[in-house]
């Protein structure tokens, strides 16, 4: 095989590696890499110019001067890459002007045979004095191991530098090893260590055959620095991928904590809203309806009636605010229970049939063959998909009517497909993507004509979506108004026979409704107006109502008197409503007596419900209070809680 085979493959080996590093550098552009490069590419010239020397291409003086020149080169490029010591530009122009510069300059001495001993040791102090300045601008990072390598370092160059003049070329040598002041890693100190092996050629040869260990000059064992150094050079790569991957782990992880804190103080700030917020809307909507239920002449009643529409419509905007954020949040919650979907259906047709009315529309319902009577889902969510689309469609038609139709999705057999039509202004056939993205409409005109905040339709999305199904939108029939279609997957439920009227409630099992009575009722509210609005809904229901400031009087109320049920406020100074519920359960341990406790609150945030039943109370209503779910609560848990007594 001839010699130059071995050179011509080597050199190979290298174009293979250099073309890897630049591939790699291409990906993410990363400066380590870059120099790595570039150190790679010097590396690449090193065995270019043995390979031309072989070839007789370019006089042996040249091919000396290039081995050491681009072995400097590519120790300087990994040196650059690995360390933070020159990571500014000060620190950059001595590293370059005070050890790479005089580096060169001693090798091209040596290869142009320069005998003056003078200018060997001057270059060679030179560099050390700017390592050392280096070290010293950086002192922070130099640990007792670094200082004694150090050490060690400065006393072998001061040797060499005593030696300048009977062997130049160990000045050289020895340079080599100060080109690294880099971090320590597997393989940053196999790169390193090789770099000096590579260096230490000449004089390990000179010893070896001072104590009669001859090996020839073309042996592979005077090469495989050289090789150890492209490994190296690869494992460091390696861990540099790793690092940066750890990197980004933790940036990950930072930004996931980030957003943790971030939706945390969301969900508090928006409980805290929901509290302000739904606190006076409290006193506004109850009150009204008190005061609806007093005299009025004909023109105070309309009056009235605009002021609870108009709170009505600002409790939607509240509650399409919270929705959506708990939905951003993925707060939103989904119950999984079985619920008549033919009075479900009806329920809604009856809260908007007012509304229609009211614009002369005719509000027709169909439910197709094959719809099943009970299913196993979400009632409220869908009721609120269901009255989103209605009144949607009831507020864009000024004429005509509006339909709901449910039927089996032809398409999928375990579908229902759910379909509201109007007979209203239309969609734009190219807005029917848009109008399902938050703060979106149609029209900006339609905000300012008709109002709303842009959120119904991207929150009935989302629920939707939640219930395994899709939703969208077509033109209505004949081109005339919208057709509004949605999807769920609803379980089927088994039929069941109805022993007594939906809502009905019975008394020690007999199933006869029992006759109205009068309960003493105690309201634990801070709010002075609040506590007149339960006071007139509770009288309005017939009942006694004592009222007190916050938990602590409750308690105390329970202690001196007896009560049939307690209504709660959650949030109160001095002690709240679920301290007060829980020493109230204290007093009642033992007693054989447990008094239905309401909670009445503000907050409406996801968990607060549950919250409020773990702490002891049996029932949870969120402000403003609605009179009839008020008595429905109320009659309820006595009606239970008689039984037991």
């Amino acid at each position: 095989m001839p010699p130059q085979f071995g050179h011509v493959v080597t050199f190979s080996v290298m174009v293979v590696l250099v073309a890897l590093f630049m591939w790699i550098y291409l990906q993410d552009r990363q400066q380590r890499v870059q120099l790595w490069m570039m150190g790679w590419i010097a590396i690449m010239v090193h065995f270019a110019a043995g390979l031309l020397a072989v070839f007789s291409l370019i006089p042996g003086r040249l091919s000396d001067w290039m081995a050491y020149s681009t072995l400097m080169a590519a120790a300087a490029c990994f040196f650059l890459s690995v360390t933070e010591v020159v990571k500014s530009r000060r620190n950059l122009i001595l590293y370059l002007g005070g050890t790479v510069a005089p580096a060169m300059a001693y090798w091209t001495c040596l290869v142009f045979d320069v005998k003056t001993a003078g200018i060997y040791r001057g270059l060679e102090v030179l560099q050390v004095g700017a390592f050392c300045l280096l070290i010293l601008l950086d002192a922070k990072r130099v640990n007792l191991a670094r200082q004694l390598a150090i050490a060690g370092g400065v006393a072998i160059n001061l040797w060499a530098v005593l030696h300048a003049d009977t062997h130049p070329e160990y000045g050289m040598d020895i340079q080599v090893w100060w080109e690294h002041y880099p971090r320590f890693t597997a393989g940053i100190v196999l790169t390193v260590g090789s770099f000096v092996l590579w260096g230490l050629v000449f004089p390990v040869a000179e010893f070896l055959a001072a104590i009669h260990i001859n090996i020839p000059g073309d042996n592979v064992v005077w090469d495989l620095p050289k090789y150890f150094v492209a490994f190296g050079m690869i494992v460091t790569l390696f861990e540099n991928q790793a690092e940066m991957l750890r990197l980004e782990i933790g940036e990950r992880r930072r930004a996931e904590d980030a957003a943790k804190s971030a939706n945390q103080a969301k969900s508090i700030f928006l409980a805290s809203m929901s509290h302000e917020i739904r606190t006076p809307m409290n006193g506004i909507i109850g009150m009204a309806e008190v005061l609806h239920e007093s005299e009025l002449t004909s023109e105070q009643r309309e009056q009235l009636d605009i002021v609870k529409s108009s709170a009505g419509s600002l409790l939607m905007v509240i509650n399409d605010i919270l929705d959506f954020s708990k939905i951003e949040a993925g707060r939103m919650e989904f119950e999984s229970i079985r619920f008549a979907l033919h009075e479900r259906l009806n329920e809604v047709i009856r809260t908007v049939r007012f509304r229609a009315k009211q614009k002369g529309l005719e509000l027709l319902c169909e439910i197709g063959p094959g719809v099943p009577g009970f299913v196993i889902g979400d009632p409220g969510r869908l009721g609120q998909v269901l009255l989103n689309l209605i009144g949607n469609a009831l507020k864009f038609t000024e004429q005509g009517a509006v339909a709901v139709r449910v039927q089996v999705d032809p398409d999928d057999k375990s579908l229902l497909r759910f379909t509201v039509t109007d007979t209203g202004i239309g969609i734009p056939e190219e807005k029917h993507a848009v109008i399902f993205e938050a703060f979106r409409q149609g029209d900006d005109s339609t905000t300012r004509k008709f109002g709303g905040t842009g959120l119904g339709l991207a929150i009935s999305a989302r629920l939707v979506e939640m219930m395994q199904g899709r939703i969208w939108a077509e033109p209505g029939q004949d081109g005339v108004g919208s057709a509004f279609h949605f999807t769920a997957r609803l379980a089927r439920a088994e039929e069941a026979v109805q022993t007594a009227l939906p809502g009905s409630l019975t008394a020690h099992g007999t199933g006869v409704r029992p006759e109205p009575f009068s309960l003493r009722i105690l309201v634990a509210e801070d709010n002075p107006v609040n506590r007149k609005v339960a006071a007139g809904l509770i009288e309005r229901l017939g009942h006694h109502v004592t009222l007190v400031n916050n938990g602590q009087e409750a308690l105390h109320a329970m202690t001196e008197g007896s009560f049939d049920a307690v209504l709660m406020d959650v949030q109160m100074p001095e002690m709240d409503g679920y301290e007060a519920t829980s020493m109230i359960r204290q007093l009642e341990r033992g007693t054989g007596r447990r008094t239905p406790i309401v909670a009445v609150t503000a907050h409406a945030m996801s968990g607060d419900d549950q919250k409020c039943l773990d702490a002891g109370m049996d029932a949870y209503l969120s402000k403003p209070i609605d009179s009839g779910k008020l008595s429905e609560v109320i009659d309820s848990l006595t009606g239970r809680y008689a039984a037991i007594a």
